[in-house]
């Protein structure tokens, strides 16, 4: 069997965000926020669900699905599968904007609900945490003291989720090996024996795709490869920028030194391989630094 990347934009909408994908997106917010008890979603109503006829999806490097459950908490579940500049502000401002949207004119606050946004990243987004799961509260720093938790935000680096099919512990681990692994495997493991997941091997075989969601896909992943390549060249170019500009700065501190040791021009071209007119700026360009106060 096939299965399509979860991370794609198309595919964590079909397999998370489908009218009839309500237990697959409950299991993973009760388990993303370590809910249990009497404190676990029951049930959610999707605000955006996916629908085949909306396609192709738009693209876009995020993709959310909105829910609430049966008390009214708002959820925003987020995939993101670049690092962009300015990432953590659009978290903060996402879920700002959603609690303060609630607010029609003439309401009280006491009417708004909670937002829990969970955020997962298909990077390392706080290098200088080792956890790949975090939720995120207002609190008091001092005595931990939290009066404002309408709002939370969970965070899932998938950059940090290492673990092995055999070493997997919880349904938070099973869920992000899922979203990690599942385009690499051929069938679904053992290890995720749970109904939930039978279901989203389901939405994710690429056999039960349409033909319009499978060029939907395929145009996703398309659009995935050329920018990975863009970067991967962007990357090189500037790479070998550096080491042009790298061997450029150090042939003129060679040439400079030949010159303070009085070699004749003609020879450090020879040597160099630089031109008279470069040793000429090289002289001017030292002299300048040399009576420059600052």
């Amino acid at each position: 069997m096939e299965f399509i990347d979860p991370k794609t934009d198309f595919a964590f909408k079909r397999i998370f965000g489908s009218k009839d994908s309500d237990n697959v997106l409950i299991s993973f917010i009760n388990a993303s926020l370590k809910l249990v008890g009497e404190h676990e979603v029951q049930s959610v109503e999707i605000k955006n669900p996916y629908q085949e006829r909306h396609l192709p999806i738009e693209k876009q490097s995020i993709v959310d699905i909105s829910c609430t459950d049966k008390r009214g908490v708002r959820y925003l579940v987020e995939m993101q599968v670049e690092n962009v500049e300015g990432f953590t502000n659009r978290i903060i401002y996402n879920v700002a904007k959603c609690y303060s949207g609630q607010l029609d004119t003439g309401e009280q606050y006491p009417e708004l609900d909670d937002v829990v946004l969970i955020a997962v990243m298909d990077f390392t987004l706080f290098k200088e945490h080792s956890r790949y799961h975090s939720i995120f509260v207002m609190k008091d720093q001092e005595t931990n003291y939290a009066p404002f938790n309408q709002l939370r935000v969970c965070c899932l680096e998938l950059g940090k989720f290492n673990k092995t099919e055999d070493s997997l512990g919880g349904m938070l681990d099973k869920w992000l090996y899922f979203l990690k692994r599942a385009p690499k495997l051929a069938m679904r493991p053992e290890i995720l024996r749970e109904q939930v997941f039978a279901d989203a091997f389901k939405r994710a075989q690429v056999a039960n795709l349409s033909k319009e969601e499978k060029e939907a896909y395929d145009a996703a992943l398309q659009e995935e490869r050329d920018r990975l390549g863009m970067v991967a060249l962007s990357r090189a170019e500037g790479k070998a920028e550096g080491e042009a500009k790298g061997r450029a700065e150090e042939k003129e501190e060679t040439a400079f030194r030949m010159l303070q040791e009085g070699l004749d021009h003609t020879l450090i071209c020879k040597l160099t391989g630089l031109s008279h007119k470069d040793i000429s700026n090289i002289v001017v360009k030292k002299r300048n630094n040399l009576s420059d106060p600052c």
